[in-house]
């Protein structure tokens, strides 16, 4: 099987699925009881919280790191944990994750700022500066969309926005990034900051949340006061530990690893367009080397994902979490796609283990698709 939808869930990696194993049989107590064993475990998950600080550059005495149970969780906890949010001006955008925007399609915020795309996956910045004020509270943004793999230059949009509104609560989305491509909080411009395991080769069900201290966010969840009292509920251990291995794993030769998905991604492109011209890259120019948005003519993608399923190729023809949208897609509007094409959507996205063996055979395969499709049009 060629597996290329890693931006919606990887496969575990070895070494993680390894430990995973181990510590579910001998780490079974809770962290946060006072016997020897709970507080050993609550030990290692301080060492844990340390590791993934460092791994950004976040300053250990500005950021607390969170485990939560998902990067959905994550931004849930900061678009709620602020009763501000609710009835001051926030901006957002619909072209990404839906667990930065559905929320608010439920209140009665009249406040609520949308920004639009460029054609080409980026924010509009004059839309989105201009649609700051000195009583925005909150503004949410992805490094990396999960849709078309566009990357955002966090640090210079927070700078402006910094330079508008000093005080307003800049969240970023980063599960499309972390281990992908470069992060850093070494700024202190982000206040939060949401990545994810099973992006990465860790397992479902554990996430993380970089909060800077000065940040008045509640709980989502209370109860026995774990996670700094700020996510209530027995912390999974053998969870955190795999989490924390598959980012170690990630980040280990990253700029190797970097370099190698971009030489893949280039490959992939040159292929692609020689061997299918009419297919369109929208979003090429700006995208994660990961990540491959295009659009196909005349032919719904479905039909495409089914014929490559059938010679075990796995790809999207939308991110994971909008697969159930059916007919006007509102995040593809926003990326500015037009209607006609939402249909029209396929999104492949690799992982370090991707080969360009695999990727040559995608190529030869979805030619053969389009030769043997081609009385449909």
């Amino acid at each position: 099987m060629i597996y290329l939808d890693n931006a919606a869930s990887t496969p575990l990696h070895p070494e993680v699925l390894s430990i995973l194993a181990q510590s579910q049989s001998t780490d079974f107590a809770s962290p946060a009881s006072a016997h020897q064993l709970g507080q050993r475990l609550d030990k290692k998950i301080t060492e844990y919280r340390d590791y993934f600080k460092g791994a950004v550059n976040a300053d250990p005495a500005k950021y607390h790191f969170i485990f939560t149970s998902s990067a959905s969780e994550s931004n849930t906890t900061i678009i709620r944990g602020n009763s501000n949010f609710s009835n001051t001006p926030v901006a957002l955008s619909q072209a990404d994750h839906p667990s930065l925007w559905e929320y608010f399609n439920h209140t009665n915020n009249p406040n609520v700022c949308w920004i639009t795309c460029l054609a080409d996956g980026r924010y509009e910045e004059a839309e989105l500066f201009s649609r700051i004020t000195s009583n925005t509270s909150l503004v949410l943004l992805s490094q990396v969309n999960n849709y078309c793999g566009t990357i955002q230059d966090i640090s210079d949009l927070a700078t402006k926005i910094r330079a508008i509104n000093p005080l307003v609560h800049i969240h970023v989305d980063a599960v499309q990034a972390f281990g992908k491509i470069k992060i850093s909080l070494a700024d202190n411009l982000i206040d939060s900051m949401a990545i994810s395991s099973h992006k990465i080769g860790g397992p479902k069900g554990v996430a993380g949340l970089y909060l800077a201290k000065k940040a008045k966010i509640a709980p989502l969840i209370y109860g026995g006061g774990q996670e700094l009292g700020l996510r209530s509920s027995t912390q999974p251990f053998p969870l955190i530990a795999a989490f924390a291995l598959a980012a170690k794993l990630a980040l280990t030769d990253f700029k190797k690893h970097q370099a190698e998905a971009g030489a893949r991604m280039q490959f992939l492109l040159e292929q692609l367009s020689r061997e299918i011209p009419s297919l369109k890259f929208p979003f090429k120019e700006y995208a994660s080397p990961y990540i491959l948005t295009f659009l196909v003519p005349k032919i719904s993608s479905d039909i495409i994902l089914r014929h490559l399923e059938q010679v075990e190729i796995i790809l999207s023809s939308s991110s994971a979490c909008s697969s159930k949208i059916k007919g006007f897609n509102p995040t593809y509007h926003a990326l500015k796609i037009a209607a006609a094409e939402h249909k029209s959507v396929l999104r492949l996205s690799m992982s370090t283990e991707t080969t360009q063996d695999e990727v040559q055979k995608f190529v030869v395969s979805l030619s053969k698709i389009f030769k043997d499709l081609a009385h449909l049009w």
